[in-house]
């Protein structure tokens, strides 16, 4: 099974809420790309486990988050009412990120 049909897999296992059945499938990955990070992290924010979502994130090392990765992460801090830390991510956002990546997530 190639990456990206692995990836739908894990996206369809958060959406239906089965959220160790996606993180089982993430953790059997050989490589993963953006994508695999993002779905797992949107899906477990999605789903209330954002503590989880937010430290999947900080494992995050050789892949450089996008756009959508960065909104599951925001997603992350405001559903578990985590506003420090939205802010924190936010102000890395601006400070590490390049310019195109901010002008994209925040519409300016």
């Amino acid at each position: 099974m190639n990456l990206t049909v692995k990836n739908a897999l894990i996206d369809m296992y958060a959406k239906c809420g089965d959220t160790e059945k996606g993180l089982e499938n993430f953790h059997s990955l050989n490589q993963k790309d953006v994508f695999s990070w993002t779905v797992m992290i949107s899906g477990l924010a999605m789903n209330g486990k954002s503590q989880r979502a937010l430290q999947l994130f900080s494992q995050m090392n050789d892949v450089k988050p996008n756009e959508v990765t960065f909104l599951g992460v925001l997603s992350a801090c405001s559903h578990g009412g985590f506003v420090k830390k939205g802010f924190y991510y936010l102000s890395t956002m601006i400070s590490t990120y390049d310019s195109f990546l901010i002008s994209n997530t925040m519409g300016v």
